[in-house]
């Protein structure tokens, strides 16, 4: 998710259509957890959650700690779902968001979701920054 807003970051500021809006836009994306009725949580205009099945969140959380030298295949795999165990669940963090993303296909189609919602984000604000 990070790579993919950095990207956009990076294409918004070479389109030129867009770059006299750009200027005026104070947009930021703050990754951070969903914390139910949270005051932080008001903070945000918008709330996008990036969400994956659970089997997948395990596995990549395995994958993650044995390429960072963990041993035990195990022992991570608990640990992950004591984690997880710990967190909201997604379904109830869904009906919190503004948008989902999937991330359980390839960084190309997350890519594609978080282009769309980036063009949603545009479109609202400079709505309100037209009249």
């Amino acid at each position: 998710m990070r790579s993919a807003l950095a990207s956009l970051e990076q294409s918004a500021s070479s389109n030129r259509p867009w770059s006299s809006k750009l200027a005026i836009l104070r947009t930021r994306a703050c990754v951070t957890p969903i914390h139910t009725n949270s005051p932080g949580d008001r903070a945000f205009d918008q709330i996008v959650l990036v969400t994956t099945p659970y089997e997948v969140k395990v596995r990549r959380f395995v994958e993650r700690s044995l390429a960072a030298g963990a041993k035990d295949r195990e022992t991570l795999t608990t640990e992950a779902e004591r984690r997880l165990l710990l967190q909201i669940p997604d379904e109830e963090k869904i009906p919190l968001s503004n948008f989902v993303l999937r991330n359980d296909g390839t960084e190309a189609y997350l890519q594609l979701q978080v282009e769309s919602v980036w063009r949603s984000l545009l479109e609202e604000t400079m709505k309100t920054t037209d009249h």
